[in-house]
């Protein structure tokens, strides 16, 4: 995390010392969050709201509604039915304010974005000791990032020749 971001995180740490500041933060941060996924997976599968209310059986001004940052209406049953329609899970926990924080303060490309269950991939479980970046560069020098299902015990060596790089999975 960049020194920039810590500096952020520590204005708005000493600004959650204030309760009435922590609620009001966690309220508009959930409901932000909430319809910005649901944008983001609808438009990543190129629906139209009408698309996604057709596949949730709600009105396509509902859709509009859930889609908007402010409305903050929207109940445990109503997203079962978003994530049933988009083939992903939902997860609804309790968690301490600093993971508010952090969660917040990702600001990735994709932080919205979820795949459906057909590009998924079974969870790991136990030590399995796999980490990987990869980073590849192309012809122009920018760089490709891509991962794929986890392999365990497997070396990863980067090839490099004058316009090209590869990996090699050994």
């Amino acid at each position: 995390m960049s020194d920039n971001m810590n500096t952020k995180l520590e204005k708005l740490w000493g600004k959650f010392q204030s309760k009435i500041f922590r609620d009001s933060f966690v309220d508009s941060h959930a409901s932000t969050t909430v319809a910005a996924q649901i944008f983001t997976m609808r438009e990543d599968r190129e629906w139209t709201q009408s698309d996604l209310a057709a596949a949730t059986g709600m009105a396509q001004s509902r859709i509009s509604l859930l889609e908007d940052p402010s409305y903050d209406r929207m109940n445990i049953g109503t997203l079962k039915r978003i994530a049933t329609a988009f083939d992903v899970g939902l997860l609804v926990s309790f968690v301490p304010f600093s993971e508010v924080l952090r969660h917040a303060a990702d600001d990735s490309d994709d932080r919205f974005s979820v795949r459906p269950f057909s590009q998924d991939f079974a969870p790991v479980v136990g030590n399995t000791n796999w980490s990987a970046t990869a980073l590849v560069y192309n012809v122009d020098r920018t760089a490709k990032v891509s991962v794929t299902k986890p392999t365990e015990n497997r070396e990863i060596r980067i090839v490099e020749n004058e316009n090209t790089s590869h990996a090699n999975v050994g």
